[in-house]
């Protein structure tokens, strides 16, 4: 009776162990699925950024929680062309706004390890604005700025491309500037999670 007892006993072991090797296998194939899906996601990444595009909030949470280095070239590429969008907004003529473009190339350092991606960047948003409307209908210079009295349209976005593209994602990522430099805020199906950089 002993014997069949301990028969019992092993094979129940026995089928244990067999359940929990294949318990580890089936893990290990999820991790690598997982390992490879984000290797995925970050060549897209690196893509939308070598090409000058703007990054989803939820391609951003995604930089910031597996590959934070990347994360800060990133958001050093997205605030940069935050802010080069905000002058071109403000220019009241074709003139003025060729002269920021040209400056804002400019600035770019020859020694700037992020160098292509920002000036991919300028040539992103540089693009998306020569082919708006707004950019269109602005007067070429100052002097026919004077002639004509007509004020810029304040619902025709130049970058209306950009905020589609954010209105897709489950997140959407704005910018604000404080007294210690620029605060990122994330913005998560109404409930705000916030975060600074």
């Amino acid at each position: 009776m002993k014997s069949i007892h301990s028969e019992k006993s092993i094979s129940q072991e026995y089928f244990e162990f067999l359940e929990s090797v294949r318990d580890k296998v089936q893990s290990a194939s999820t991790s690598k699925d997982t390992e490879k899906d984000k290797e995925i996601q970050l060549e897209k990444i690196r893509h939308k950024l070598e090409a000058g595009e703007k990054l989803t909030a939820k391609e951003m949470s995604f930089l910031k929680k597996y590959y934070p280095e990347l994360y800060l070239k990133a958001l050093k590429i997205q605030r940069f062309r935050e802010a080069f969008k905000q002058e071109l907004k403000k220019c009241r003529t074709k003139e003025e706004a060729q002269r920021v473009i040209a400056s804002t190339y400019a600035s770019v350092g020859e020694k700037d390890p992020d160098r292509d991606a920002l000036l991919a960047a300028i040539g992103n948003v540089t693009k998306q604005y020569l082919n708006s409307h707004a950019y269109k209908s602005l007067p070429d210079n100052a002097e026919q700025l004077k002639k004509s009295k007509k004020p810029s349209d304040p619902d025709d976005d130049m970058f209306k491309e950009d905020e589609e593209s954010d209105k897709d994602e489950d997140f959407e990522l704005s910018y604000s500037i404080d007294s210690t430099g620029y605060q990122e805020a994330t913005i998560e199906n109404d409930s705000d999670v916030t975060f600074s950089a």
